[in-house]
């Protein structure tokens, strides 16, 4: 194809989602204050809690508080909502901040079939039959302002893959050299006072995005550095899969990155690990972390102190069951530092899952199917969490979230004394978002109701918390999708 014929292509397909106006993200924010989104709940079909939106005139800036009641707390509770975009169906959406940025990335399909949980579930295999996906990036500031466009990254991406994001590395600083003695100290020329690799640390340093896309015939993990404003940079391909590879997590580590991916080279699904530099080049080998020997799912880690975390799903056989573990990897050289922590077992498959730092300690969050009535045989999915000591302890008993809709997917943001919960839950074509504070323990008051939307695909929508901002992306049942954005007050 010709250069002009790609860049046309690229051109046609570049938003992906269609981009809406600044005015449809509100203008300026800042974090004490947001603007109105009355009006824009009813034309996309969602509702949020009464006094937030649903038809009032406009107000200017000011949001009413939530109705509280017994069923509904006053905390958490949705203070704005609005839609970033809406075009093609979202498979994976991830968000992480940078300096005063904000950046986030998405990989859409057009595929039939499922989405979300069940594709990443899929064979790397099932989808060399599908469509390309589109990787897309957009960079918000930290008051929540639109910096752009949606900028392309890839249109030949698979979404069994996915999308992650990591900000950038922390910095070694350079050691000063002693100064030699001299009666008039030396003229500094250009090259020695321009700074150094290290010394250069500044909110404009490079996040990264790793997605998996076709290099040939298999699809292999790719490395993208991002600009300030979420403009594509140095990309690398860093897998060399024989079979395919799939399922990706980023973590941003000391001069550099840990990226982990599912690869299909030994017949069965396994977590391999490399960390690369600033340049993305490889800094250590490709490391064979699970052994398995069965199908691995859900793939997710966590930098934490001088480890990486990482967890995943392995399903025993074809008997259903799945066992959610975690392992402690030496973020220098991802050598395993003890065996692996089995977190919990669950009958019909563990998806979904987050990861948290909660003070000393990493927090799993994940979704699993339970019995709902035994009699008829049917199933509802619940959110659980579990706090994994840093100690070795064995692992407290998990703390289920109660709802009456079946969950489909969480969000986990925890700090050092606690961790707040956003489950997404489907029940008869509605999507319910619940919002929680867990501190550890069981989860005290019921989860709030922070918006429900209508006539949505009763799928995992990917949701993302970064702040006090929740990203998610919903399928409306016609086959379109929406990226969204909700600001969310928890105290």
């Amino acid at each position: 194809m010709e250069r002009r014929s790609r860049e046309a292509v690229i051109g046609a397909l570049t938003l992906g989602l269609t981009t809406l106006g600044a005015g449809a993200c509100g203008g300026s924010r800042s974090v004490g204050t947001a603007p109105s989104t009355t009006g824009s709940a009813e034309a996309t079909g969602s509702r949020l809690p009464p006094g937030l939106g649903g038809g009032r005139p406009a107000s200017g800036s000011s949001v009413p508080a939530a109705a509280t009641s017994a069923a509904n707390p006053a905390f958490p509770r949705a203070v704005t909502s609005d839609v970033l975009g809406t075009g093609d169906r979202i498979a994976d959406l991830d968000v992480t901040s940078q300096g005063d940025r904000v950046f986030a990335a998405w990989v859409t399909y057009v595929a039939p079939g499922g989405k979300g949980r069940r594709a990443r579930r899929a064979h790397v295999e099932d989808a060399a039959v599908a469509p390309s996906a589109k990787v897309l990036v957009r960079a918000f500031s930290d008051q929540g302002d639109v910096l752009g466009p949606p900028v392309a990254i890839s249109v030949r991406a698979d979404f069994v893959g996915g999308v992650a994001l990591a900000p950038a590395p922390t910095l070694t600083p350079s050691p000063s050299p002693a100064p030699a003695a001299s009666a008039s100290p030396p003229r500094a020329s250009a090259k020695d006072t321009a700074p150094t690799r290290t010394e250069r640390a500044s909110p404009e340093a490079d996040a990264c995005l790793a997605w998996v896309g076709k290099d040939g015939p298999l699809s292999q993990v790719f490395l993208t550095k991002l600009g300030h404003a979420g403009e594509k940079g140095l990309t690398r391909v860093v897998s060399h899969s024989t079979r395919g590879t799939s399922q990706v997590a980023l973590v941003a580590v000391r001069e550099g990155w840990v990226v982990v991916w599912v690869d299909q080279r030994d017949d069965q699904p396994e977590v391999y690990a490399l960390r690369v530099d600033r340049e993305l080049r490889p800094a250590t080998v490709e490391r064979r972390i699970t052994h398995t020997g069965a199908d691995v799912s859900a793939l997710r880690a966590i930098s934490h102190g001088d480890d990486v975390v990482l967890a995943w799903s392995k399903q025993r056989g074809d008997r259903g069951v799945s066992d959610l573990s975690t392992t402690r990897l030496d973020a220098s050289e991802l050598k395993p530092r003890g065996e692996d922590t089995l977190i919990a077992t669950t009958p019909q498959g563990c998806e979904a899952i987050e990861l948290g730092a909660l003070g000393e300690d990493v927090v799993a969050g994940w979704i699993e199917q339970d019995r709902a009535d035994r009699d008829k045989g049917e199933w509802r999915s619940s959110a659980l969490l579990a706090r994994i000591p840093a100690s070795g302890s064995p692992v407290p008993t998990p703390s289920r979230i109660a709802l009456t809709a079946s969950a489909t997917s969480l969000a986990l943001s925890c700090a050092a004394k606690e961790c707040h919960v956003v489950v997404a839950a489907s029940k008869d074509e509605v999507l319910e978002l619940h919002g929680a504070v867990w501190t550890g323990r069981d989860v005290g008051a019921p989860p709030a109701k922070l918006a429900t939307i209508a006539d949505a695909a009763p799928e995992d929508v990917s949701p993302v918390l970064s702040r006090d901002w929740l990203f998610f992306g919903d399928d409306n049942l016609h086959g379109g999708g929406r990226l969204r954005r909700m600001k969310v007050r928890w105290r």
